[in-house]
């Protein structure tokens, strides 16, 4: 029973995903429906992008580039900048996630003794807002831009003129928000970085591009996912023993429980209504109860308006803790710190949280979705 406790308590994305699978079932009594609700290409696809990234991050190749930009900064205004514009821009090729685990415990380790404790906190989380509206940029920067790219059988013509006014409005509220809160007074470069794997580095780049290209329909999936694994099995086998399945199988229950849902008449009909009367806001606001991947899996089930998905899911990352499950990944780094360093943490992650969504939302419903 502790085992189990315990469990529950380490994967609780799991375990409530497990719950409401298990419930759904008596709106769906019919077994023989439940693979079919399962999207294993998008699964194959995740699985490929998080060896991907696992490569990437072990071949210390971001870390270098961050070592290098962050030598290169004359003062803590352009030192902040760099340091947001890095998960920004990477979180689009490696995921939210795995941009902020590269790039928060490296930005904590750096800027200690370089700024005070308000800056510290300020810093990581504009870097969090960053990953998490970065990765909109690119289908692979999320996992539910690659189910929604998948579901709806999107074309780069129709994903990136959802995502781009979007991330560019981001990436200039950054840009303020570092200038605002950063002072421009002078700082010593950073240590220099370990040397990358070059050949490692290179490899999982074009590891990447291939899953780029078969995202976007060049490459079938199952060839990025045969090749990948074949590379995980020669260079990463500690990848393979250590992959997070757990995730994997938390879309696995979402995909049979949006499913189910869709499947029940009742549910259907009162869905359908909400999102047609109220869709940025209906999208926005179950992000905020149980993050932004699993409502782009059920609501998909009640509308084929692929672009207010992809608006709504991206921006409605932002907000509670639980938005962006990323977000959590900031928040456990931060925790781990000294005491002093979460004083005043959740007043401060909360009011820019909300202050980009609020913005980024008015812009949705000036711009139509």
């Amino acid at each position: 029973m502790k085992r189990i406790i315990s469990f529950v308590k380490r994967e609780v994305v799991f375990s409530v995903s497990l719950l409401l699978t298990v419930l759904s079932v008596f709106l769906n009594p019919h077994p023989e429906t439940y693979l079919s609700f399962v999207d294993f290409g998008m699964l194959m696809m995740l699985f490929s992008l998080m060896g991907i990234s696992s490569g990437l991050e072990k071949s210390g190749l971001f870390h270098a580039l961050g070592s290098a930009l962050v030598g290169k900064s004359g003062n803590v205004r352009v030192l902040a900048l760099l340091l947001v514009f890095l998960p920004f821009f990477t979180s689009a090729l490696v995921t939210n996630d795995v941009s902020l685990i590269m790039f928060i415990p490296f930005t904590l380790a750096l800027v200690r003794g370089l700024m005070d404790i308000r800056e510290r906190i300020t810093l990581v989380t504009l870097q969090t807002v960053a990953a998490n509206l970065g990765s909109m940029m690119l289908p692979v920067g999320n996992p539910q831009n690659l189910y929604l790219f998948s579901r709806y059988g999107l074309s780069a013509g129709n994903f990136f003129p959802a995502v781009l006014p979007y991330s560019a409005l981001s990436l200039i509220l950054l840009a303020l928000s570092v200038f605002l809160f950063f002072p421009s007074r002078a700082v010593r470069a950073g240590e220099e970085a370990g040397k990358p794997d070059a050949k490692m580095g290179a490899l999982f780049l074009a590891l990447l591009v291939l899953a780029l290209l078969s995202v976007f329909g060049f490459v079938p999936d199952y060839v990025i996912f045969l090749i990948s694994l074949g590379v995980f099995a020669l260079t990463l086998r500690s990848f393979l023993k250590g992959a997070d399945y757990i995730l994997l199988l938390t879309f696995v229950c979402f995909f049979i429980f949006s499913g189910n849902l869709a499947a029940c008449e009742q549910v259907r009909s009162f869905f359908a209504r909400l999102i047609e009367a109220y869709p940025l806001a209906t999208t926005v606001m179950t992000c905020q109860v149980i993050s932004n991947v699993p409502a782009a899996v059920l609501l998909s089930g009640f509308t084929e308006n692929a672009r207010l998905l992809l608006t709504g899911t991206n921006i409605g990352g932002l907000g509670t803790p639980i938005a962006s499950l990323a977000s959590l990944i900031t928040i456990k780094f931060v925790l781990k710190e000294d005491k002093s360093e979460v004083n005043g943490f959740w007043g401060v992650f909360l009011s820019f949280n909300f202050a980009f969504l609020v913005i980024l939302m008015a812009a949705a419903m000036f711009l139509g979705v």
